[in-house]
């Protein structure tokens, strides 16, 4: 699939392009539903640190109430979204979630123009029977405000992989795989969240795309959500130098999900972070054409949700991005099978000499 998009971008205007922007888009709130692995982070990066730029064209990333805990953390809306739970505890947040969301309404009513929230949160709780009172509750909050959502979606198979190998990395991932496996995040159940979004806001006022990278503006995420949201490029975020949150490769992933490994490192973190770093070093990137779940598990899942992408493609999409949410008769990657040589030499004398037992 090579038919990436190729959409006019609006350049950046200046300040004096604000009052015009306002114009066309005043009392505009767009919340973007922010999917795991599908650029969420850095499109949250590229519009917190260009926050006041955009703030003088009339587009407002909402205040994110940055607590200083880590740093991808206070790009985002994390406290907002988190008034319905999280991962997050909330009593570290440097003002309670209620009390954002009033000030959040307050500064749409005082500020005419497009006014922006991103969480992955939203994502988790959007397909639940709680995210229908979440959008209203936004809806009430910023009335006379309009609410559009935008969210992206991915194939369940890869998503799912990724995923796995984010809470691998973050040594996040309770039990085994195949326990994830029997009980999935709500977040990749596509259908029941922006089928609910569309009930409550209608669907007019609903985007969703796909996470495909040659369906993507230029194949690059942040030029498809300004895009998508109708908003000027301040600057090229190609020119980035690091990737706004790297994933694992399934060698570091498959070895620090190995139930030998997950006992054997319990509360040993300095050493988890150092198997993760060096099997994730460039030298390993070969390991990148192997799959962490296998082609059969993979047929399973895309097996499962097979209906409720088509509902929800029935809604959303043209034929051919409908297609590329498919999995039909793709190349199957192989498997990093245990018997099979991945170290070096060198590689093994490394590992043995960081992992040899501490003097007494």
């Amino acid at each position: 699939m090579t038919r990436h998009r190729e959409f006019t971008l609006l350049p950046h205007s200046g300040k004096k392009g604000k009052q015009e922007m306002e114009t066309k888009a005043a009392a505009e709130v767009i919340l973007h539903v922010g999917l795991p692995k599908t650029g969420t982070t850095a499109i949250q990066r590229y519009m917190y640190h260009r926050r006041e730029a955009y703030a003088d064209l009339g587009i407002h990333w909402a205040e994110t109430h940055p607590n200083g805990i880590h740093e991808i953390n206070d790009w985002a809306h994390h406290v907002y979204s988190h008034k319905w739970g999280g991962w997050l505890d909330v009593s570290k947040f440097v003002i309670t979630p209620d009390s954002a969301w009033a000030a959040f309404g307050d500064t749409v009513r005082a500020k005419a123009g497009r006014h922006i929230l991103s969480s992955e949160r939203f994502a988790d709780l959007l397909p639940l029977p709680i995210g229908m009172d979440m959008l209203r509750f936004i809806a009430e909050t910023i009335a006379p405000a309009q609410l559009k959502i935008i969210g992206y979606v991915r194939r369940q198979d890869n998503l799912i992989e990724s995923h796995i190998k984010e809470l691998i990395k973050g040594g996040n991932l309770k039990g085994t795989i195949d326990e994830y496996l029997e009980n999935l995040p709500s977040f990749v159940f596509f259908d029941q969240s922006f089928l609910n979004a569309a009930e409550v806001l209608g669907k007019e006022n609903v985007t969703v795309r796909l996470y495909e990278r040659d369906l993507l503006v230029r194949q690059d995420i942040v030029l498809d959500f300004l895009e998508a949201c109708t908003l000027p490029v301040l600057d090229n975020p190609k020119g980035e130098v690091m990737r706004a949150n790297p994933s694992l490769n399934t060698l570091s992933s498959k070895v620090l999900s190995d139930p030998r490994i997950v006992k054997a490192f319990q509360n040993k973190r300095f050493r988890h972070k150092f198997i993760s770093d060096m099997l994730n070093e460039e030298r390993f990137s070969h390991c990148n054409r192997y799959a962490l779940l296998d082609d059969e598990t993979q047929r399973q899942i895309m097996s499962r949700f097979n209906e409720g992408n088509k509902r929800l493609a029935e809604m959303f999409f043209d034929d051919y991005t409908a297609k590329a949410l498919e999995r039909d008769g793709d190349y199957a990657r192989p498997t990093l099978k245990n018997s099979e040589l991945v170290l070096t030499y060198d590689d093994l004398v490394e590992l043995l000499i960081v992992l040899r037992p501490p003097v007494p």
